[in-house]
């Protein structure tokens, strides 16, 4: 039994669903003010989702949940997993992978909503340094070019933006 100044100050914090994942906080929490303090009621069965592939807080109950926490989704059966952010593929401003090893994906997050984890697809738009590149699964393409024209004298260099379309994957080349 914990007294309410232990509700208030937990440090450490987990969350755990043994078959699907766990939620670790990074800083210390305050479990006893939700959008309802005056109550007496903690609910986290309702508004904390740990189940296959999915690890969501309710933070507009649980307000002071919405911390950074490291995260794990267990029973994965994926090859490459990226993580997902309400759908969409977390950024890296966001989400940190730490690991993906028997099935399981640890990954740290800036704040709370709902994550899950996808296969990365074997083809796609990467960044580095600057440059986008494209990979694709394909060994060839073809590009229908009407007309590429550059005129530079001897010894000269310039840097153009180009757009490669393969079926609906997009990659824009910046310089």
């Amino acid at each position: 039994i914990y007294s309410s100044e232990d509700l208030e100050n937990l440090s450490n914090a987990i969350f755990e669903h043994t078959s699907y994942g766990k939620i670790l906080f990074n800083q210390v929490i305050n479990l006893t003010d939700d959008n309802n303090p005056t109550d007496g009621i903690i609910n986290v069965d309702d508004y904390i989702n740990l189940s296959f592939n999915r690890i969501e807080i309710d933070t507009a109950y649980l307000l002071n949940l919405n911390r950074s926490a490291t995260l794990s989704i267990s029973n994965l059966t994926y090859t490459n997993p990226r993580i997902a952010m309400n759908g969409q593929t977390c950024p890296s401003s966001i989400c940190t992978k730490q690991s993906y090893s028997g099935g399981v994906l640890i990954f740290n997050v800036t704040h709370f909503t709902y994550y899950n984890a996808e296969e990365s697809p074997s083809g796609g738009v990467t960044t580095a340094g600057g440059d986008s590149i494209l990979s694709s699964p394909e060994s060839n393409f073809d590009v229908d070019v009407e007309n590429i024209e550059i005129s530079l004298k001897q010894g000269k260099s310039t840097k153009k933006d180009v757009m490669i379309r393969l079926g609906e994957m997009v990659a824009e080349l910046h310089d």
